[in-house]
């Protein structure tokens, strides 16, 4: 059993790896022209990066180097090195339908590019003249009947068309930043084993020269009195703006403190600086930054007001909204209902995340969608320079002095690069860069970016998406809002106005019907994963609605309740089942099928009940009978592979349990029924039964689906979930070895200084999930200290103590997500204990 998830939040890096696979079988298809193939270089070379390949398929590395030295041999291209898999789209999963995480990818639609192919012709159609999306904007007058929203203050200082988070004191926003990097980097995501970290919080606040850390929060919170954070697009991982607002006590201490992180940043830089000194109507502008944006921070006060941003636009668009020169959140409709929905509370949030009608047209506008498929495409070229960078220093034991350099000595085919914005490339020190998009892992926000007119092939594009786009949100565009209150336990309640159209939660909402229901129900003392649902309408009346001999309208109608609940209990299991799999992959089929097809699945290998409230007990009592019936009939069917038999037990007392016995081959399964008091039960195991009888009930929740996790009841189950994880964080390491040894084979500096050379060419670091640490072994290469090789991989029987991987076996007790359809929307809450 896993209940590991993918990551939620990297959607333009998926697509980057899309676009740089058309970009790598370009390389291979087309001719080179004007070049005469280069002298051979050793084929020890290309035998290398062929193995290579051949042992890490996933690697995009490899897969360039042997297209490329092949194309330098002037060979044909290695064929296991064209075969390039198609990246998977974002795929919603049970977790993320239940906390509204696949609610607000859907909206935003960020793995969807709209824009600029490998090809694209001279930009002639404005950009002003193409069709945005017309979804018409959500009735806020009847959301807002009757209702006084509470507004915090400082939504009056950030544009309405920003993502926008409000913390009452630095100090809870930290403690939101730490549970959202324990709990995957995102707070709607399930937990992730990660071998990738893109530092991104740590990346920003070196920026903006800013810090959180708790011996700095009593200064925060005596000199400010609430902050808020606003960004124009969602792209935290490629590049964007991050403007942080705060509500300042003492203007005097604040500014002295932003002063000398400046002056620091001035003395320990071995880069050039820029100084900025401007004002802006009655904001006085100081800012310093350096050209790789590695530090960019702007700071202008006024009044009780700080600003800090990492860009110069982006602060001026927040200062025009607190002037009130431009429309902020807080005269906007739907941020009014959604406080209305979601009052602000200094004492009852410690976090409240809004996304704006506005933000959202703003990132699905075609001036967003088809500039950020720009950056994309020159993230490509990017990347792929990088490539060419680390095959000439491993092949040359020295950095290239220039891109002509790469592109002379055939590391590099000057086509493959194309900065749609018509960027020019350069290389420092080996490290690739363009002049309008700057570099990976801190591109240019595209906020700074101008886009007056786009190709026809964009523009076109863009009319593609907006097509699709309709599919989706057939009516409204959905504002998000998501309050979070970080203590001893995490709680996240999100609020999606009003109900979304796309057809997940349109398929959940026809299954179940509009309306919370009670879903409380007895549950079992060992159970360790739980599904409440509730139950769809009855079919209609008259039609045959028979199935095994039960009028389902009967059954559905009268005999049951609303709801059913799924438990799987606390056991070994004798074959490993790879529950969290299941949970996560959708496809199955209808909603219906594939919302209960993972954890019956269990019911295999794990002990598992099923426990619905009976509404009528004559009426069941009738259908049973019926089913009876259909099983005595099937029992004396001659059939060699399949047999169905049905019996009484007989052991006295008052309640009467039943069985059916399912025989495929030498293979049964056998079922167990009962009445147990108001309750229906079947499961798996006899013993079941009567621990339900004397079961309490699951917590309480409202709502129209309800899952729970409960690690604190892994007792039995626990010895194969520690290696379960531990088999995760070994694979999700390993993966990483052949990019280290790739970037080993190129470093000047030696192993100690990957994490920052990884940084510098592919804008990220590797670290091993379970702690463990990368060292170059006997062998010369880069091995790790807990899990070896992929050659001779190890691992221990469960995750390291502290590390990420043991999160939850350590740290975590239940967690639950419960989501309810109301008339302004969607609500989910998840608990974390």
């Amino acid at each position: 059993m896993n209940t590991n998830r993918r990551p939620v939040a990297r959607w333009s890096v998926r697509a980057t790896a899309a676009v740089l696979a058309s970009v790598l079988a370009w390389l291979a298809s087309g001719p080179v022209l004007g070049q005469e193939p280069a002298p051979a270089v050793p084929n020890a070379h290309l035998d290398r990066y062929v193995r290579a390949v051949r042992e890490t398929p996933e690697n995009a590395f490899y897969r360039y180097a042997a297209i490329q030295t092949a194309r330098r041999l002037g060979v044909e291209a290695p064929s296991i090195a064209l075969d390039v898999p198609n990246p998977d789209r974002w795929r919603g999963q049970i977790y993320e339908m239940t906390t509204g995480a696949w609610a607000i990818q859907e909206t935003l639609q960020l793995d969807r590019l709209a824009g600029a192919g490998d090809v694209i012709g001279p930009s002639t159609v404005p950009v002003g003249s193409i069709e945005g999306v017309t979804t018409p904007p959500v009735p806020l007058d009847t959301l807002l009947a009757g209702r006084t929203p509470v507004i915090e203050s400082l939504a009056g200082a950030v544009p309405h068309d920003f993502a926008y988070a409000h913390f009452p004191r630095v100090s809870a926003m930290r403690k939101v930043l730490d549970a959202s990097g324990k709990w995957g980097g995102h707070l709607l995501a399930a937990y992730t084993l990660n071998g990738r970290d893109e530092r991104l919080r740590q990346k920003i606040e070196g920026q903006l020269l800013l810090a959180s850390s708790p011996e700095l929060d009593p200064f925060y919170d005596l000199v400010t009195d609430g902050i808020a954070v606003a960004a124009s697009d969602p792209f935290f991982a490629e590049g964007t703006d991050v403007t942080i607002v705060f509500r300042v006590r003492n203007q005097m201490l604040f500014g002295a403190k932003m002063d000398l992180g400046r002056r620091g940043a001035v003395a320990a830089s071995t880069a050039k600086l820029s100084i900025v000194q401007e004002p802006y109507r009655e904001w006085r502008i100081d800012g310093v930054s350096s050209a790789d944006r590695s530090i960019s921070s702007f700071e202008a006060s006024k009044g009780d007001l700080a600003i800090v941003s990492s860009s110069m636009a982006a602060l001026k668009r927040v200062a025009d909204a607190a002037d009130g020169v431009s429309p902020s959140l807080a005269g906007s409709d739907d941020f009014r209902a959604m406080r209305a929905a979601l009052p602000y509370s200094a004492t009852a949030e410690d976090g409240f995340l809004f996304i704006s009608d506005a933000f959202v047209r703003r990132v699905v506008s075609p001036r967003l969608k088809i500039g950020e498929a720009r950056r994309v495409r020159c993230a490509v070229s990017l990347q792929t320079a990088a490539y060419a960078s680390l095959m000439f220093q491993a092949e040359q034991g020295r950095a290239p002095v220039s891109i002509a350099e790469l592109a002379g000595s055939r590391y590099l085919e000057r086509d493959s690069l194309r900065c749609p914005d018509g960027g020019v490339y350069a290389l420092e020190a080996g490290t690739p860069s363009c002049s309008v998009h700057n570099r990976i892992g801190a591109l240019t926000p595209n906020l700074e970016l101008r886009l007056d007119s786009v190709s026809t092939e964009e523009a076109e594009s863009y009319g593609r998406f907006r097509e699709q786009y309709k599919t989706y949100w057939r009516r409204y565009i959905d504002p998000a809002g998501i309050r979070v209150r970080a203590g001893e336990r995490l709680e996240v309640d999100a609020r999606i106005l009003p109900l979304v159209e796309n057809s997940a939660y349109r398929g959940l909402l026809d299954f179940v019907g509009p309306g919370p229901v009670n879903l409380s129900t007895p549950q079992l003392p060992s159970a360790i994963l739980t599904l409440d649902v509730k139950l769809p309408p009855p079919p209609e009346p008259g039609r045959d609605h028979f199935a095994y001999g039960v009028d389902s309208h009967e059954l559905f109608g009268k005999a049951l309740g609303d709801h059913f609940s799924i438990q799987v209990g606390d056991g070994e299991p004798p074959i490993s089942t790879d529950l969290g799999r299941l949970l996560a992959e959708t496809g199955f089929g209808r909603f219906d099928d594939w919302i209960l097809f993972a954890p019956l699945v269990s019911a295999l290998t794990l002990p598992t009940a099923v426990v619905v409230p009976v509404r009528d007990a004559t009426s069941l009592g009738e259908i049973l009978a019926q089913f009876r019936a259909k099983v005595a009939s099937e029992a004396y069917k001659s059939d060699p592979w399949v047999r169905v038999e049905g019996y009484r037990i007989v052991e006295g007392g008052a309640r009467q349990v039943e069985a059916v016995t399912v025989r495929f081959f030498v293979f049964q399964w056998r079922i167990y029924y009962a009445v147990v008091g108001d309750r229906f039960v079947m499961a798996t195991s006899r013993q079941l039964i009567d621990d339900l009888e004397k079961a309490g009930p699951s917590p309480v929740a409202e709502g129209a689906l309800r899952f729970e996790i409960a690690p604190s009841r892994w007792k039995r189950a626990a010895t194969s979930m520690a290696m379960s994880y531990a088999e995760d964080s070994r694979r999700v390491c390993l993966v990483n070895l052949p990019w280290l040894n790739a970037l080993r084979a190129a470093s000047p500096v030696g192993a100690r200084d990957l994490d920052d050379w990884a940084a510098r060419m592919l804008g990220v670091r590797f670290v091993c999930p379970d702690n463990g640490r990368y060292a170059v072994g006997p062998s010369g290469d880069v091995e790790c200290t807990l899990h070896g090789t992929r050659q001779a991989p190890r691992q221990g029987p469960r995750p390291q103590p502290g590390s990420p991987a043991s999160f939850i076996l350590e740290r975590v007790r239940r967690l639950e997500a419960t989501l309810s359809f109301t008339p302004d929307g969607i609500a989910t809450r998840v608990v974390v204990e």
